[in-house]
């Protein structure tokens, strides 16, 4: 059941704040307000190395392994694309950072494994998500642009106000 701000919203605008601790707190307040359960693709808009989507998206989903986390590595989430049927099974929540994976894998495996795993009832979220939109060919079901400030946008027929807001955020065409 979505409450009336998940089922009228456009958009919504915060200030950005500084440090770690902050920031995982406003993405939990933002999970709490936003996420609806059947959210299934989360897009992460920003620039690179403008700081702070890893930890908002640790505060969103506590808990979750992202795929390459500022303090770590983790070797097996590098080929998480390529060995989906063995990880399929022990996750709900899958991360990917575009950046990152493009340097390891082709775009249309990414795009097979991102549809594979909705098709599966996974939920994906996905950092620097403008540069998977083209090749998947979906929108997300709600992006957040990180930048002076975060915006939470669910795309809907409304959506081409809150995409020039999101412009603001990183370039996203």
């Amino acid at each position: 059941m979505r409450t009336l701000i998940q089922e009228y919203m456009v958009s919504s605008q915060y200030f950005a704040p500084r440090g770690k601790e902050r920031l995982m707190f406003l993405g939990e307040q933002i999970a709490q307000r936003h996420l609806s359960y059947n959210d299934r693709l989360i897009g992460i808009v920003g620039d690179a190395g403008s700081g702070g989507k890893s930890s908002l998206i640790k505060g969103m989903f506590p808990g979750l392994e992202l795929a390459n986390d500022d303090d770590v590595i983790n070797s097996r989430k590098i080929m998480q694309v390529r060995s989906l049927s063995e990880d399929r099974h022990d996750s709900t929540t899958f991360h990917i950072d575009m950046r990152f994976q493009t340097a390891f894998t082709q775009m249309f495996e990414i795009v097979a494994w991102v549809q594979d795993l909705l098709a599966h009832k996974r939920r994906v979220i996905v950092e620097h998500f403008n540069l998977l939109y083209p090749a998947l060919g979906r929108n997300a079901d709600i992006i957040l642009g990180i930048g002076e400030e975060i915006i939470v946008s669910r795309p809907q027929c409304f959506w081409a106000a809150s995409r020039k807001y999101l412009s603001n955020c990183a370039h996203f065409a």
